[in-house]
């Protein structure tokens, strides 16, 4: 089912690590190369916050009635946020990030999900907590 607010799709967010509390993400599920999964030196290079179920072909997914689920790009230092009962009006993203938002510059491009304000850093509330939009249930 496609979320929409206010009769916009909402669309993959991305934040900048430096504005998260990882502190506050806890119980990563943590993804590794093909074949480092048993490298005790390997570092993830993804690492999977919130709510996900993983599928009988391998896949982890996004529940619906999840509370937020979102991917930290270890390398990329950002944090793809595919499902959230958060969103705010943006810009979109650099090519990088196609059809996302970049949740960090204030637009009307797009509506993102956002992660849930306990788990973003006081100073990115300050200010941009004026566009944050509480969705009902993360549905409308």
């Amino acid at each position: 089912m496609i979320e929409t607010h206010e009769g916009r799709k909402i669309v993959v967010g991305v934040h900048s690590i430096h504005d998260i509390n990882l502190n506050a993400l806890d119980n990563a599920i943590q993804l590794f190369e093909e074949g480092e999964e048993n490298n005790e030196d390997a570092k993830p290079v993804q690492e999977l916050f919130g709510n996900w179920e993983k599928g009988d072909d391998g896949i982890y997914n996004c529940p619906e009635t999840s509370k937020f689920s979102a991917i930290y790009n270890c390398c990329l230092a950002t944090v793809q946020v595919i499902h959230s009962n958060y969103a705010v009006r943006c810009k979109r993203c650099s090519p990088c990030y196609p059809n996302q938002g970049d949740v960090d510059v204030d637009g009307d491009e797009y509506i993102a999900y956002i992660l849930p304000p306990e788990h973003i850093l006081m100073h990115w509330i300050l200010e941009n907590g004026h566009r944050v939009i509480k969705l009902e249930g993360g549905k409308e």
